[in-house]
């Protein structure tokens, strides 16, 4: 029987129950473990007249990525015509670290990095000389910014362009990753958008609410259940992704999640009936008789000869 006030139909809803550690089949970097493809043994099949609802309905992710990842780990800058481009080793980093990392590889280039507790951002400055030291003015060669993918970190837009002695980054920094992780279903018909419009997979978007090293779950008031057009579904192809889309490095931690399907009457679409015509039989038959008393009034005497 139905046990769902969404379920109008005759078929029982359906819990699914998913672990990442259950499964062989991973689309996703060696250690990522965050795009995997959960086959089922027993296939979910819709009938003609019913349509299935699709929601997440628990989830338990370890917070296990990192800050700085492989996609956002790099930092370019030239002085005195040389290229410097600086590499951090993905991990979790906070102001002090991240000073450490850079100022590490920044020594030989003669940069140091600093942070402005007040305006809450990261300064890179020159200690390189000009050689022969100019007669007035700053007596330092000037740092000029190539790029980035540490935007958001470092306090960085995509727009920004320093040349300086002083370079003060333009925007504070965050450290504080990602701030949501995206459950994506993949190869079901879900068509919601993201902020560019672009339409993707993601079934629920869940808050971080902890530290790294604890657990994520999922905490909505409401879950939401979308209606889908698939009429078989054998497998899931879930994957986890950040902010920006990318999927995260779960660091070889495993995770699990719970979602639930709901069956309903297909629909159809009502029609406005304001505007139609209403036609009785009477109002045919009325229309033959004028339409033959048309003709015969049209049609032409013949004269005898």
């Amino acid at each position: 029987m139905p046990n769902s006030v969404l379920n109008n139909t005759h078929i029982a809803s359906v819990s699914i129950f998913l672990q990442s550690s259950s499964t062989s089949i991973q689309l996703s970097q060696q250690g990522y473990n965050s795009n995997l493809i959960f086959e089922l043994d027993s296939i979910l099949q819709c009938p003609s007249d019913t349509q299935m609802m699709v929601g997440l309905t628990s989830c338990e992710i370890p917070y296990s990525f990192y800050n700085i990842t492989s996609t956002n780990n790099k930092l370019s800058l030239k002085i005195d015509g040389v290229q410097r481009v600086v590499v951090l080793d993905p991990q979790n980093y906070n102001v002090e670290s991240l000073m450490k990392a850079m100022n590490l590889q920044l020594v030989t280039a003669q940069i140091t990095m600093t942070f402005d507790d007040g305006k809450n951002k990261f300064l890179f400055t020159s200690t390189k000389p000009i050689t022969p030291p100019p007669p007035s003015g700053n007596p330092f060669m000037p740092i000029e910014f190539i790029s980035t993918t540490m935007h958001a970190e470092l306090g960085i837009s995509k727009t920004f362009s320093g040349n300086s002695v002083v370079l003060e980054c333009d925007n504070v920094c965050n450290l504080s990753g990602t701030g949501s992780v995206y459950v994506n279903l993949n190869n079901i018909s879900i068509s919601n958008l993201d902020s560019r419009g672009s339409v993707n997979g993601v079934v629920s978007k869940v808050n971080v609410t902890c530290n790294p090293g604890d657990y994520i779950f999922h905490a909505l008031t409401e879950i939401q259940y979308y209606m889908i057009n698939d009429r078989i579904i054998d497998n899931f192809n879930i994957s986890l992704t950040d902010d920006n889309g990318e999927q995260l490095n779960m660091n070889g931690c495993d995770w699990s999640l719970s979602l639930t399907v709901h069956w309903c009457k297909k629909r159809v679409a009502e029609l406005d009936d304001k505007y139609i015509l209403h036609r009785t039989l009477q109002d045919v038959d009325d229309e033959k008789e004028q339409e033959q008393k048309r003709v015969k009034k049209k049609k032409p005497k013949v004269k005898n000869v």
